[in-house]
């Protein structure tokens, strides 16, 4: 569920990737950063879709989505899914449940 996006991330200083990201009906809004703020702009991105690591391969999305969770009480689904091919498995679809708006710095300001 996307209340709205913007493609207004940006570098800080340091060369980190970041984000500002507001929890719809929870007030103030949340800086991530580097490869987790890379995560939640993708999960935003991809709606109702999710993403995947057959998408992102060599991303540890499992990881970036345990920080989400635990560290920002984002809240993110995970749908098992089998797959063939020369490694036959199965892998997750995080998609995002809570309502999450990225704001531009104008935004926060």
């Amino acid at each position: 569920m996307i209340v709205s996006f913007t493609n207004d991330s940006t570098t800080s200083k340091r060369g980190a990737y970041r984000i500002c990201v507001a929890i719809k009906d929870k007030g103030n809004p949340i800086i991530l950063k580097g490869r987790v703020a890379w995560t939640a702009e993708q999960l935003v991105k991809a709606g109702s879709q999710g993403i995947t690591t057959v998408q992102f391969p060599g991303v540890r999305l499992s990881e970036h989505v345990r920080v989400l969770r635990h560290d920002f009480g984002i809240e993110i689904e995970t749908i098992v899914e089998k797959h063939d091919g020369p490694f036959p498995g199965s892998h997750g679809i995080y998609k995002l449940v809570t309502e999450l708006a990225v704001l531009t710095e104008s935004e926060v300001a």
